[in-house]
Parts: C-alpha cells; structure tokens; sequence
C-alpha cells in the first residue's frame, strides 16, 4: 500500500521539459545547415518552381461508408483547432448528424435582448450581435409563431 501511494504522489507531481543544448561544433553545425539548405532548396526549386506546387487544387474531400452513406466532409468536420501548442491532433471519432445543414432561420420573437430586426435596415449584413443568434443575412425575416 505503502508503495503505491509513493507511486501516485511521485506520478502526479513529476513534469517532463525539454532540455535545449547549444552545440559549438563547426562540423556539426556545417552538417546541420547543408540539410537545412538542402530541404528549402528543394521546396522552393523543385515543388514551387518546377511543379507549380502553389498552384495545385485540393478536391472535395468525399467518403462513401456503407454504415452512414455518401458524404462530403467539410473542413469544419474535420479540422479541429489545437488544444495545446505544439500538439499534434487525429480525429479519431466524429459525431454524425443528419440532415444537419448550415442555413437562415427567422427571428426569435422571445428574444429577450433586442436582436430582433423589424426591417432589412435593421439587420446590417455580416455583423454580429453578441446577445444575437449568429451572423446577420442582410434580410429581416419575421417569424411566423406566436410568442411565448
């Protein structure tokens, strides 16, 4: 038991750094610039220059699973802002809704904090209302039900 708290208390409060070593070393050093040399001469000659790399086109990224259909992945399904810096992320479960789509809705005649439009003049297009719900059209579209 006694070993096992030591284990725990000893887990929890270790931490790991990275330790940074300056080598003066000009042998080394000739080494590790004529690599460095070598792979931006090889981006910039060889995969911007000669193969127009910055010209490329990128196709819809499309996935054909049996258990969920034909889908078109969007960049918002499957990039993922980082949590850490220098963290590398994979993607490894995704949460499928469907019938799910990016669209307008009309006013919230509930809406206590005065993002409601009257008119298109009120509904500035792009601006957002933080107390809103989202990004402005440009159009007022009135809901059609009745308050709560």
């Amino acid at each position: 038991m006694a070993s096992e708290k030591k284990f725990l208390v000893a887990t929890l409060f270790e931490y790991e750094t990275q330790k940074v070593i300056a080598i003066s070393s000009y042998k080394i050093g000739l080494i590790y610039r004529s690599i460095q040399l070598l792979i931006v001469t090889y981006v910039v000659g060889w995969v911007m220059l000669r193969e127009k790399g910055y010209q490329s086109l990128e196709y819809t990224n499309y996935s054909n699973i049996p258990s969920i259909g034909d889908r078109i992945w969007d960049v918002a399904d499957w990039a993922i802002p980082p949590q850490m810096n220098s963290a590398f992320f994979v993607t490894t479960n995704v949460v499928i809704t469907k019938n799910q789509t990016h669209s307008t809705c009309e006013e919230d005649k509930d809406n206590k904090w005065h993002a409601s439009c009257k008119s298109d003049a009120d509904c500035e297009k792009g601006h957002v209302h933080l107390l809103g719900w989202g990004v402005r059209t440009g159009r007022c579209i009135n809901s059609t039900r009745e308050p709560n």
